[in-house]
Order: C-alpha cells, then sequence, then structure tokens
C-alpha cells in the first residue's frame, strides 16, 4: 500500500496502471477489492495510490486511511505499508481515540542523506505512534575499495 502521500511512486515502479486507486476506496468511490492489483505470477496484491495531478490530500491522521489499512490487513496476511519520507511527527498522528493499525514497522535509512540520529528520531516516533516492533534498515550501503562499509 503506497502512502507516501507527497510523492506515491510504487504504480510507476512496477508498470502498474490501475482504474482506481486505495484512495478511491477510502473516499468511498469504490471497494478496496477493486482498488487491488493482483498479480497472480508474483502472488502480491498492490493497492496503487491516487497520482493524479491533484490527488486528494489524505494523512495518517484520517480515519479514512486508518481504515483501508485495516481492512487491507484483515484481507493479506502481510501488509506493506510505504508511508514515505517522514520528516515530523505530526506526520504520524493517528485519528484521536484510534489505535496504532500498524504491527511493526521498518524505518529504511538512505545513507546518502539520512544520519543516524534522523533514523532513531522517526523510529522513536513510530514507537510512540503505538508501533511495538520498529526497525531500521541501511539503503545505499557504500564500501571502501577493502570492502569496509562506510557509514555517514
Amino acid at each position: 500500500l503506497d502512502a507516501d502521500f507527497n510523492r506515491p511512486q510504487i504504480a510507476s515502479k512496477l508498470g502498474i496502471e490501475a482504474a482506481y486507486n486505495w484512495q478511491d476506496a477510502a473516499n468511498g468511490k469504490v471497494p478496496l477489492s477493486e482498488a487491488a492489483v493482483k498479480s497472480l505470477l508474483d502472488n502480491i496484491t498492490v493497492l496503487p495510490p491516487d497520482v493524479s495531478p491533484a490527488p486528494s490530500r489524505l494523512t495518517l491522521a484520517d480515519p479514512r486511511v486508518t481504515s483501508i489499512i485495516r481492512k487491507a490487513s484483515a484481507s493479506f496476511d502481510l501488509v506493506v505499508t510505504d508511508l514515505g519520507p517522514v520528516v515530523s511527527s505530526d506526520e504520524l498522528n493517528l485519528p484521536p481515540g484510534e489505535s496504532c493499525p500498524f504491527d511493526a514497522a521498518i524505518v529504511v535509512r538512505d545513507l546518502r542523506f539520512a544520519s543516524g540520529a534522523e533514523s532513531v528520531w522517526v523510529g522513536e516516533a513510530l514507537y510512540d505512534a503505538g508501533i511495538d516492533a520498529v526497525g531500521i534498515a541501511e539503503n545505499f550501503v557504500v564500501e571502501d575499495v577493502t570492502g569496509t562499509v562506510v557509514r555517514s
């Protein structure tokens, strides 16, 4: 589920053109099953985002978004949700009185741009939002000529 509200890219990266998106389902225009794109060969279902020039600006704080995440979780064994770059704790706010819809999170740290402190901050913000299992995966790891991993 691509929930990167600022730069949704999963559909374009996978070459998916869909008639509907999960935001259409969140807004009640179609059932969630109509927004799902299933690959039988890969045994994966993608819930593509709205990529129109002026997509509806939903956030994680919108109960329609957490409702879609809960519906997807009820339908699939594993739901991977791309939240995109998290730069403030406001982006992790949930609707008032609602529990977190995620069981676990992986913070992908791009070593070219993100510091360790920023990644730890995001991990702690996710934990504070109610996610009990938070891990950090380093991306774009660079090795020097000796094969030693160089970190920023």
